[in-house]
């Protein structure tokens, strides 16, 4: 943990970054919740709030792409002259296992440093019927678990398992007796640590541009699920994957793949990573074609389970593939859309022992690079 912080700071003075980013923007407004205030959700900045120019005509628009606008209107002038708060993420990387860097410092410090955020109050909803608010949510809790992940010998552990009070404090085991307090004690008491430490591992290794690459991939990973910001595919990019010139891109991955490739200055928190990082993320969105559940449980031949993916690894590391299932781990994580509560959908709903055996068989996948099906 010392050497994680030393090594930081040493980047951050290298790069002429101060260590101790303020965050102005939200010091001088108050945070607060904007009609639901249910148990589990964090509040919304008032700056996001008040919603953008135009969005309320948004709302109900399809995707255009208009010539010199990019690939969608909506997001183009949204994001037109946004940056990142490029030192402010190399801070986050660096202080991330800190232990007196909280969980409230941690969620102003993402509000201010990723402008893509402010994208799910624009107006509009997600082709699942969710609106912008709750894909908000659970994109927090995603980087939240992010958070917890890298600080499981810290307070990862109690945070992924029971959240943080109103006061931003990471809770622990408490003494209810209802069914979900039962299952989180149970979840905290009897998870295997070590194998989420072992991805966490693989996938950061103790690289703080990794964890500024999963930082930024987390706060805009789940843009695209709004239909009024998906992109229309150029005619000089046709075709794009099954997509043809014209055509807007309704698969929410292949979408935010697509802006990665062909526009990176519209995510400006994309456009602040080296190149290196920037091949990691675009990597994620590919299309991996595989059934983690065949796996575990031999339910098809190595060919039929494994070529696909072997396939995308061409190029790719063992390591990118790890960094793949974290950024898998931490958007299942936020799925419930309560990130105050911590990783429900992994303590309340996902069988224990089939998320046990997805990330016991995980070390075994990352050989596939340099593997034959048949030999992993």
């Amino acid at each position: 943990q010392n050497q994680w912080l030393r090594e930081a700071q040493e980047r951050l003075e290298a790069l002429q970054c101060p260590q101790n980013v303020t965050r102005s923007s939200l010091k001088q407004q108050s945070l607060r919740h904007d009609g639901d205030t249910r148990c589990g959700h964090v509040p919304v900045p008032a700056k996001m709030s008040r919603r953008a120019p135009g969005a309320a005509a948004m709302e109900h628009s399809l995707p255009n792409a208009i010539p010199g606008a990019g690939p969608n209107a909506a997001l183009s002038g949204l994001m037109a002259g946004r940056r990142a708060d490029q030192c402010l993420v190399k801070q986050m990387a660096a202080r991330i296992r800190d232990p007196g860097y909280g969980m409230r410092d941690f969620f102003e410090d993402s509000i201010a440093a990723f402008p893509e955020l402010e994208l799910f109050h624009a107006g509009g909803e997600s082709a699942s019927g969710r609106d912008g608010s709750m894909e908000y949510q659970r994109t927090i809790g995603a980087m939240f678990a992010v958070y917890w992940l890298l600080r499981l010998d810290i307070d990862g552990k109690r945070g992924l398992s029971f959240g943080c009070g109103e006061d931003w404090q990471i809770l622990g085991p408490c003494g209810g007796d209802d069914d979900d307090s039962k299952k989180k004690r149970s979840f905290f008491e009897n998870m295997d640590w070590s194998l989420l430490q072992s991805v966490t591992d693989l996938a950061i290794g103790g690289a703080p541009e990794r964890v500024e690459a999963m930082l930024c991939l987390t706060a805009f990973h789940d843009i695209m699920k709004l239909r009024t910001l998906l992109p229309v595919v150029a005619m000089a990019h046709a075709p794009f994957q099954t997509f043809s010139a014209g055509d807007a891109i309704n698969d929410h991955d292949l979408a935010l793949a697509y802006v990665l490739e062909h526009y990176p200055q519209l995510l400006p928190s994309f456009a602040i990573l080296p190149e290196g990082m920037r091949d990691l993320v675009i990597f994620t969105q590919s299309k991996m074609s595989f059934n983690h559940g065949w796996f575990v449980q031999a339910e098809g031949t190595p060919g039929a389970m494994l070529s696909a993916l072997k396939q995308v690894l061409k190029g790719a590391s063992g390591s990118d593939l790890a960094f793949y299932f974290f950024h898998w781990l931490t958007d299942i994580s936020g799925a419930e859309g309560l990130p105050l509560a911590g990783a429900e959908k992994f303590t309340l709903r996902f069988p224990r022992a089939v998320l046990v055996s997805f990330l016991w068989s995980i070390p075994f996948l990352l050989k596939l690079a340099e593997q034959t099906e048949t030999e992993v």
